[in-house]
């Protein structure tokens, strides 16, 4: 009795198999990682502009916010992005559309102590934006602490991702 040499069909099946389960096996997790970070990117994209925008706030007068990037001053509205052509996108602020957008968001201040959104105060009556002690009429320029929002957005390849961040600024004048 001689037994030939070589690969049976089951065998060579069976391999075949195993060596498509495995390559497919291996696809799926590139492709998770790739996702994962686009995701991450994206995810630090925005809290980067955000810090960036907080930081431009902060470093400007207290008693001008609202006219220096309020919604008529042009500055509402901004970019992350670069203008360089060298190639290298850089997140950096701009006030009008740049060569590269990365990120659009908007600054939005609420001066208004009767109407304020329910993140800054439980209470229908208001927050005292002024220190008066009268929770009333539009603060306007003399108010003590400036309930702001941040909202920012990035577009990726699972959809448009938005940071919204409300946070109050205070004048450190006092």
């Amino acid at each position: 009795m001689t037994r030939e040499t070589g690969w049976s069909s089951v065998e060579l099946v069976a391999s075949v198999s195993l060596l498509v389960v495995g390559l497919m096996s291996l696809a799926i997790g590139f492709h998770g990682t790739a996702r994962l970070a686009s995701t991450s990117r994206q995810n630090y994209l925005l809290s980067l502009t955000c810090r960036n925008m907080i930081a431009e706030l902060e470093g400007s007068s207290f008693s001008t916010l609202t006219s220096e990037y309020g919604p008529s001053s042009g500055k509402s509205a901004f970019w992350s992005g670069d203008n360089d052509a060298d190639g290298k996108a850089e997140a950096e602020l701009f006030y009008s559309a740049p060569t590269t957008s990365l990120a659009s968001g908007s600054v939005q201040f609420f001066n208004n102590e009767s109407s304020m959104p329910s993140t800054w105060c439980t209470l229908t009556s208001g927050l005292d934006l002024d220190a008066d002690g009268i929770v009333g009429l539009t603060a306007d320029t003399d108010y003590k602490i400036l309930p702001t929002r941040i909202t920012i957005s990035v577009n990726g390849t699972d959809g448009t991702r938005t940071l919204t961040t409300d946070l109050i600024l205070v004048n450190r004048g006092l």
